[in-house]
């Protein structure tokens, strides 16, 4: 899925181009994956005009493969990373068992999806560099990314 390049709410959501590269393991990529590895699994909702919302421990029917050389396979949630950064969009909780966003409260945090490591080191030139500075303002450590991670081999939550 694409999402609009204006839409701060959501962080690399890209269709990359198909020819990756040897993946970068510099101070974005390590940052991305400190990031990723605290983030929270489950699904967002991309209506347009309304609030976002994010279900915890949730997920979608289907996956995203990368058209590159790697087949980079995408997981079927989305990950809600805190970042530090206050221009980012507020999301809403939504209580996923009653459905209801009553008392929700808002936290500053993107929403991203299991292929961002691998984006990040392997289609840099896919990536603008307001995405890239986005990127230093995540909470989490920088992490050395694991082969796996890079190439994103994902299991499915059913």
């Amino acid at each position: 899925m694409h999402i609009e390049k204006t839409n701060t709410s959501y962080l690399l959501f890209i269709e990359p181009t198909p020819k990756s590269t040897s993946p970068i393991i510099d101070t974005y990529t390590r940052k991305m994956t400190g990031a990723f590895r605290n983030a929270k699994k489950g699904i967002a909702t991309y209506r347009y005009g309304e609030p976002y919302f994010f279900i915890s421990e949730s997920g979608w029917k289907g996956i995203h493969i990368c058209e590159c050389e790697n087949n980079a396979t995408s997981s079927n949630q989305d990950y809600l990373i805190m970042t530090k950064d206050s221009s980012i969009s507020s999301f809403l909780g939504k209580d996923a068992r009653t459905g209801s966003s009553e008392g929700a409260v808002p936290i500053q945090a993107v929403i991203t999806n299991s292929l961002c490591i691998h984006y990040v080191a392997c289609h840099r030139d896919s990536i603008s560099p307001e995405v890239l500075q986005s990127i230093l303002l995540l909470e989490g450590d920088e992490a050395e990314p694991t082969t796996s991670e890079i190439q994103s081999v994902r299991e499915k939550v059913l």
